[in-house]
């Protein structure tokens, strides 16, 4: 698949990403990461069940970070994975992706993961 890029050659979809305050760090993904498939099947709500249950945003958080522990976790609770942001995004991958340092964002907001399996 071609992927359309921008007078600076990166794909469009990573400028995309970057209006967005992220910036991609690359396409390296852990062993453990599920699929893309699986991931979108589990966003879905295809065949899967619901592994715990919060009531508080902080327990969310906890309970979000121990459940991805063996896949798709990084370095740093400001990275994520994410799909691109394209047509056929899928076909594509994970890219993993950092929020950008210094936004307006409160601590509140930025406690709660974006995006990430």
């Amino acid at each position: 698949m071609a992927t359309a890029t921008h007078d600076s050659g990166s794909p469009r979809w990573a400028e995309t990403l970057e209006a967005c305050g992220l910036t991609v760090l690359g396409n390296e993904v852990p062993a453990t990461a599920p699929s893309v498939l699986a991931a979108i099947h589990a966003v879905a709500g295809i065949n899967v069940e619901p592994a715990v249950s919060v009531r508080a945003r902080g327990e969310l958080d906890r309970q979000w970070y121990a459940l991805i522990s063996g896949s798709l976790r990084t370095p740093s609770n400001d990275e994520f994975f994410i799909l691109p942001p394209v047509k056929g995004g899928s076909k594509i991958g994970w890219v993993r992706v950092i929020r950008g340092q210094g936004d307006s964002e409160d601590q509140e907001q930025r406690d709660v993961p974006l995006g990430a399996w």
